[in-house]
């Protein structure tokens, strides 16, 4: 879903004021090997940094992980910067570890760190890692442990004593999931796709899934170039994408050309500053304003299912009527709004119109940007539809090209541009 032209506009010098709060390679391995549920985590671990072992595509296959490989995605992803520079030379911990194991310089810091501890002097790196010892590491990794907390499975009976502890303090922490039929399957392998789907989890709890957090204020596509508003420092930061930087869109790979203003970004960036993973979050709503309380910035709408739904509007989100800057007292009940959503639901951008035209469409000219609609009372009439006009269907916003011949259609004709720049229909 994309932000209009118009809107990126005066959101530009707008949102100044707000404090809110194509995958490249990689995808296509992902879906080829059947694990495109989590191209997402995929894409987040591997701009953070792999093991060499995991590289080549490796990752984004169903081959299960080593108790090493699974030691080093952790580490790479909390620690990232620890293995840039000299390589760190790996003490002689484990009876089988070398220091010529490709993987020894992770799991010496992983012995450092007290997430591993070995078996009787033997770490055995190479044998394949089960569920319950990954979840054992990532609750070590916890800076302060959780308390024990309660989960089921069909199959908990098959998890190690030695884990059960663990498992608890994962449950509680948010850390595991089970299956779809209710089973979690401790003693099974992991695969790359379900270890970065864990290691992604545990940096969501530790608050280091990313880098910078924000919104978009302005994208300039040829250059790569992005300006965040962040939302905790409520500052603009300047970030250029890395050549190939994965971008996500609402959980789904994206191009470049899909980021635009108002999108919630999440970035991941290297140590040059570089943008290697753009994460956009974007939801809108609509429908008919039902009413309007000011001191409690709240609006109450009916939805395009008939429902009354109520929401929040952040502090300082941009409000807009009829195409002009508002207020929430200017808004009036019976106006259609459109609203986009923070990820918690909150508001944060109105853009409310009362309809001068009503009708049946007869003919659309995406080319020409132009609509023939039939008036009331007989007549038809061409009419110019603006470069970034809203135009929503079911309450959600759609493009021009989407348009039929035969859709009722509600809109406003703003007399001042000559065209229309918000338009509403239903099934």
């Amino acid at each position: 879903m994309r932000i209009p032209r118009r809107l990126a506009a005066f959101i530009a010098v707008q949102i100044a004021a707000v404090a809110l709060t194509a995958v490249s390679g990689s995808l296509v391995e992902v879906e080829a090997a059947g694990q495109s549920w989590a191209a997402r985590d995929l894409a987040a671990v591997e701009a953070r940094g792999v093991p060499a072992t995991l590289g080549a595509g490796r990752l984004a296959s169903s081959v299960a992980l080593t108790r090493a490989e699974f030691v080093g995605l952790v580490l790479r992803n909390l620690e990232p910067r620890f293995f840039e520079g000299t390589p760190v030379v790996a003490r002689g911990l484990f009876r089988d570890l070398p220091r010529s194991h490709p993987l020894a310089r992770e799991v010496t810091r992983g012995w450092e760190l007290g997430l591993v501890k070995g078996y009787e002097g033997t770490f055995w790196p190479d044998r394949r890692i089960t569920r319950a010892e990954a979840v054992v590491i990532l609750t070590r990794a916890l800076p302060v442990k959780p308390p024990l907390g309660r989960y089921y499975f069909t199959d908990q009976a098959s998890i190690p004593g030695w884990a059960l502890v663990e498992m608890a303090r994962a449950a509680s922490a948010g850390l595991i999931q089970g299956y779809p039929n209710g089973t979690f399957r401790p003693l099974a392998s992991i695969t790359g796709a379900e270890a970065a789907a864990l290691v992604r989890r545990l940096l969501e709890v530790l608050g280091k899934a990313y880098d910078l957090r924000g919104v978009v204020r302005e994208y300039d596509p040829a250059g790569g170039i992005l300006v965040i508003r962040g939302l905790q420092e409520n500052q603009d930061s300047r970030v250029k994408l890395a050549s190939q930087a994965g971008i996500f869109r609402n959980g789904t790979g994206a191009r470049r050309t899909d980021i635009a203003p108002l999108d919630e970004a999440n970035l991941l960036l290297d140590s040059s500053g570089l943008a290697t993973m753009v994460d956009l979050e974007y939801r809108d709503a609509g429908g008919k304003l039902l009413s309007v309380d000011a001191g409690r910035r709240t609006l109450r709408y009916q939805d395009s299912q008939g429902l009354a739904r109520s929401r929040v509007l952040l502090e300082g989100a941009p409000v807009y009527r009829q195409g002009r800057p508002a207020s929430l007292d200017d808004l009036e009940a019976g106006d259609s709004v459109y609203l986009v959503l923070s990820a918690r639901n909150t508001v944060r951008f109105v853009e409310a119109v009362r309809f001068t035209h009503r009708g049946y469409l007869l003919s659309v000219l995406p080319s020409e940007s132009r609509l023939l609609i039939s008036l009331p009372g007989g007549g038809m009439r061409y009419l110019k539809v603006s470069d970034g006009a809203v135009i929503v269907r079911n309450g959600r916003k759609v493009n021009l090209a989407s348009l039929r011949a035969g859709d009722y259609i509600s809109l406003y004709l703003n007399e001042a541009v000559g065209a229309i720049t918000y338009l509403e229909t239903t099934e």
